[in-house]
């Protein structure tokens, strides 16, 4: 406990999240683009580039990671 193993794997698997869920809403803008071009072609039309979103990274870099509480041993948890 002392070594903070458990706040470093904790710290990961937080990392791991956020770029799991930045690669789905990537790939979800994607798909989007994907029918709204689908459409355009079915209809001849010119394909219109879908206005720029803004993004939001997932990722802060610079920023510190959220505290993480710690419960001493033998303590209730509830």
């Amino acid at each position: 406990m002392e070594s903070g193993d458990v706040e470093s794997n904790q710290e990961f698997l937080t990392s791991i999240a956020q770029q799991l869920m930045q690669a789905e809403l990537d790939k979800f803008r994607v798909q989007i683009q994907i029918i709204h071009d689908y459409y355009h072609a079915i209809e001849e039309k010119n394909t219109p580039e879908i206005q720029s979103s803004t993004t939001v990274e997932l990722a802060f870099e610079g920023e510190d990671a959220p505290a993480v509480e710690s419960v001493p041993e033998g303590a209730d948890r509830t």
